[in-house]
């Protein structure tokens, strides 16, 4: 699957930005799996944190710790919040 400048390996065991392998953590791919499913779509915090048994801080916090491994690769953020979170097309 691809997703502008996002690849992902059918079982979702490798994701590629920009060419780049991004390590995540198995909660951090869970919530980018879930983020790309409803793509172009945002996602709610609250579906987010009910779906990977989180708090909406805990939400937050692999949101941003996804983004600062992204941002290692692109200078941006891969993750925006826009009525909820959603890929960021203008990476």
């Amino acid at each position: 699957m691809t997703y502008y400048f996002l690849e992902l390996s059918e079982n979702w065991r490798e994701v590629l930005l920009l060419g780049y392998p991004l390590s995540l953590s198995g909660t951090e791919h869970g919530v980018l799996r879930s983020i790309c499913r409803e793509h172009p779509s945002p996602l709610s915090i609250e579906s987010l944190a009910d779906e990977h048994g989180l708090s909406a801080n805990g939400v937050a916090v692999h949101i941003c710790t996804l983004n600062k491994k992204a941002a290692r690769i692109s200078g941006r953020r891969l993750v925006v919040f826009d009525g909820g979170y959603r890929l960021n097309e203008f990476m």
